[in-house]
Formats: structure tokens, sequence, C-alpha cells
């Protein structure tokens, strides 16, 4: 009988857990499976890609003419393994300009590749049996009445990025659904779908490049190799590495991306309308982000922002920001009006201390370890050298830590998140933290370290709060000047104010010198959250035993 029981028992857990997989691959939050978010992306109008081919934005100078589409250059990496890269459009040729240029990795190559025999008609469609295909290179032209004239032009045709939109009634449109092993092409059967292709009359040509992914990333030697025609006296640098090469898709940033895509339904009005727009040009939403003027200090309505780390002084990326704003002003309403801003770095530490099971002994050996170790999962999986849309919270650190030691006893309440930077005189200091200030009421707290003032002596600036004050306004700030016996008085001039609640400090610094201002303060709760044009650098500073 306790077999038997034992056998049910065993079949009905494996039995649960089995049904919680299949339960999981249902919903697009839970799905972990590639071919499950490419169906429930599917309906929504969302196309998941295959590989992604790594991208180098490098410095050409010397040419004899024009840098055509498909150009070839070589990247070689610190093992000497040696990579094809392509541009994937073409450059004009200046006479005393270097040109920046943007090439993609390609393991192997179709340039107007003939797909005409595999075309059907019926589902104006074909089949592209590639799937490591990078569809950033996919560019698809049609010979109008090629079979006939092969003298006529090859016309480019576009991808449609709306079913449906009136604009692309009866034109040069394609749409991609993504197959097993590779990807269908597929034409406007009806006239409200884009035009559709003759197969006796018309001839189709693709042009594309397969991906070696990850493998090509951190390249920084680059050398020309064709077409020798255009090959002069070359010299070329680096602006940029090789980066954002991907063996498989960034399911993550898929079911991000994905839904805002279809809620954005071919127009921009919504901060996250705009946010899709601006995803296909990053290959992670911590790259770049989008905030409305109504949430910035001070607010400007009708105003849409994005950054990212991007120099508008360059000219690769100068050219890429004016990508992105025309993107987000061709479907925006007429009264938003887009705009980039430059990311501001935030340098944001936390201090960490922990305890120990009272009943296990352990020596100050073991203890350092702890700490090493601890420091260590916060470095490596909490911790960031530069993200937006950033969020830490300590509940979920703390309850990493004791999931794989047991014996550490470390709760929220032993983190401490404090703000810590210096600027140097001669304008005003604005920094919006966006997370609420610890400020105990009817006690002094430091907002800056001793700096010099306008009149060579030492000062800083205190914060005090009573139980009265509006904590949503800004709070003057104290000055309190520094005397020969070390102690500190307060004097009448001001120099600054704080938002507490938003996190908002502000000091007016009108001194003719460059001697430094110390900011830090601590912040009240025990996350920190970034939404603006924050690119935060969060590291844990240290970790102690109580």
């Amino acid at each position: 009988m306790q077999t038997l029981l034992n056998v049910l028992a065993y079949n009905t857990y494996y039995y649960a857990f089995y049904a919680t997989m299949v339960s999981n691959e249902v919903y697009l939050d839970s799905a972990q499976r590639t071919d499950s978010v490419v169906s429930l992306t599917k309906p929504v109008g969302y196309f998941v890609p295959f590989r992604s081919s790594a991208k180098a934005t490098i410095n050409v100078f010397g040419l004899l003419d024009d840098i055509p589409e498909f150009a070839q250059f070589y990247g070689k990496n610190p093992d000497g393994l040696v990579y094809s890269f392509y541009t994937l459009k073409s450059y004009q040729q200046t006479d005393s300009d270097a040109l920046n240029v943007e090439v993609y990795e390609g393991r192997t190559t179709k340039i107007d590749f003939d797909v005409t025999n595999s075309f059907d008609e019926t589902y104006q469609r074909f089949f592209i049996a590639e799937p490591e295909i990078d569809i950033r290179s996919l560019k698809v032209k049609v010979q109008t009445n090629g079979q006939v004239d092969p003298t006529s032009n090859k016309d480019l045709w576009i991808l449609a990025d709306d079913l449906g939109n009136t604009t692309i009634a009866n034109q040069n449109v394609y749409y991609l659904e993504r197959g097993n092993n590779g990807l269908y092409v597929l034409f406007g059967k009806t006239n409200s779908l884009g035009r559709s292709v003759d197969a006796a009359a018309d001839r189709i040509y693709v042009s594309y490049l397969t991906s070696s992914g990850k493998a090509a990333n951190d390249i920084v030697e680059f050398a020309f190799v064709s077409p020798v025609a255009i090959a002069g006296n070359i010299s070329i640098g680096l602006v940029e590495k090789s980066v954002g090469g991907l063996n498989e898709p960034n399911l993550d940033f898929v079911k991000f991306v994905a839904p805002k895509t279809f809620s954005s339904q071919n127009r921009a009005v919504t901060k996250d309308d705009i946010k899709a727009l601006v995803a296909p040009f990053f290959s992670s939403q911590s790259e770049y982000n989008v905030f409305g003027g109504e949430e910035i200090f001070p607010q400007m309505f009708g105003r849409v922002f994005f950054t990212a780390d991007l120099d508008p002084n360059n000219a690769a990326q100068s050219q890429q920001i004016q990508q992105i704003t025309d993107a987000i002003r061709s479907k925006c309403v007429v009264t938003v009006i887009p705009e980039f801003v430059q990311s501001k770095f935030i340098n944001v530490e936390q201090r960490v201390g922990f305890a120990l099971t009272p009943t296990k002994f352990f020596n100050e050996s073991e203890k350092q370890q702890l700490r090493n170790s601890i420091k260590t999962i916060l470095n490596t999986e909490f911790d960031t050298q530069g993200s937006y849309n950033y969020y830490f919270n300590s509940e979920d650190a703390a309850n990493r830590i004791k999931s794989i030691y047991k014996d550490v006893l470390v709760e929220p309440n032993d983190f401490s998140i404090f703000y810590k930077n210096t600027f140097y005189g001669g304008e005003t200091i604005l920094v919006d933290l966006e997370n609420e200030l610890d400020v105990p009421f009817f006690t002094n707290i430091d907002v800056t370290e001793d700096f010099i003032g306008p009149s060579g002596s030492l000062i800083k600036l205190v914060l005090y709060v009573n139980a009265n004050q509006n904590l949503f306004s800004f709070v003057t700030l104290k000055t309190f000047q520094k005397s020969a016996d070390g102690s500190y008085v307060e004097i009448a001039e001001s120099y600054g104010r704080v938002n507490i609640k938003r996190g908002i400090i502000e000091i007016s610094d009108s001194r003719n010198t460059s001697s430094p201002i110390t900011i830090n303060v601590n912040f009240k709760n025990k996350y920190f959250v970034s939404n603006l044009n924050n690119k935060i650098r969060f590291r844990t500073t240290s970790v102690e035993y109580k």
C-alpha cells in the first residue's frame, strides 16, 4: 500500500511540475522558450529577431571614392581570429574629413541573390532558410518586368511596420514572418497591404548577412578589404568597438518592447509609445530612456525627451540622434516636441552590514571570506557601471545573500544607500536624484563637506527641517562657517536649497575658483529607482560584520 501511495505521489508531483511549466509558456511575462515568446508576440505584430550582428563604428580616411553598400572590412579580435564586417548603407567620400562608418559583422553574405524561383505567387511569399540571419541587414529588391527586360531597374522595397496603414496601400513594402529555421518574406495580396509581385514578369533579389553572434564582440582592430577600386592610402581608426552581437534574441527585451509596440498602433502619444519607437535603435532597455517634460525640474509641458550615451559632437552618434528624433517626430502628435538630452552620470553607493547565527563560531578569516563573498554577489548581480531605468531593492539583495549563505543574518535595514559626488566651482549645481533623502526632523544634516566659500573661509551647507515643513517643496540650506577652533557658526548667506521628497539639490556656486564642493547625502528608502536621463553607476563600497 505504501509503495502504491509513493508511486501516485511521485506521479502527481511530476504532473504538477510539468503542468506548471506548460502554463508558464502560455503567458508572455513567464515564458522562457523562444518559440513560446515568438507565438505570444506574433498576434501583437512584433517580429522576434534571430541572431544580432556585432556593430562597430570606425573612422576611415584616404578612400578614392564613395563607400558602397556592403563594402567589406576585416576585424581581428585579441586572439587573432578574423571576422568580416560590412556596411549596410553607402557613405559619401570627402576630400579632407575622415568618415565615421558603421560596420556590421557577417559570417556569410548574400548580395542581390535571385530568389524568384522560390517565390510562391499564390501566397505572395518566399522563404529564407537562414536561422542566423540578422534582419537589420535584409534588403529586398524587385525588378519590375525583369523577366522580360533584364535591363530594368531594381527597386528597393521597405519593411512595413503597421499592417493596414493607409499610407502603405499600393506601395513597395514587404512583411516578415518567422518560421522554423528561417523566415518568410511576404508581399501584399491585396492593394491595401501593398503591391503584389508578378512572378511571370518580375524578378526578386535579396541581400543579407548571417551573424556569428556574440563571438564578434569587443573587436578593436579593423582593415579595409573591398571593393579594391576605391582603396587609396587608407587609414582606419576606432570610434567604438564592436558590441551588440547576440546568439539569440534577448527575451527580456522582447517582453518589454512587444506590448509597447502593439499599444503604440503606429502613433506616439504616451511615453510608452515613444519607448517602442526608440527601442529598435538599441539592444537593451538599459541603454536608453524616455521621459516627459512633466517629470523633470523645472517642468516643461508638451515636451518629450530621450537620452542615451550618445555624443552630439560625434558625427556618427549625432546622425543616430537625428534618426531617432526623426522617427519620433514622424509619429508624434503635433503638440509634442521630441528632444535629445545628454546623460548625467549619478554615482550611488551602498554600505552593507551583516551578522552571523549565534550558535556557530566563525573565526576572523572565515568572517573576512564571507565579507568578500557577499560583496562579490552584490557587485556581480546588483551593481551596475552605467544603466538607465535602474532599480535596486535591498530586500531582493538580502534574500539572495541568505539563499546562498544560511548562517548570514542580513535584512533590508542593514543596507545604507547614499549619493556622493564632487563638483568644481564656477557654475550652478543641479542634481535630480529622483529618490527621497533621509532627513530626520529637528536635526542638522550635512549636505556638503567643508569647502572654500566666496570669502575664502571654510563653510558647509546644512539641511534642517521641522515637523511643520512641506517636504515636497524646496527647503533652504543653512550655511555654517568654520571657526579657527574647529567649531561652526551659522551665517546669513544662503547658497542652496533641497527638495527632500524628490531628491533635488541645487547649489548656486558663484565662486571664482576651481576648489571642489563634495555633496554627500543618504537616501531614506532601502531601494533606489531611476527614470530620467540619469545613467546610474551603483556600487557596493563596503560589507562589514556587525
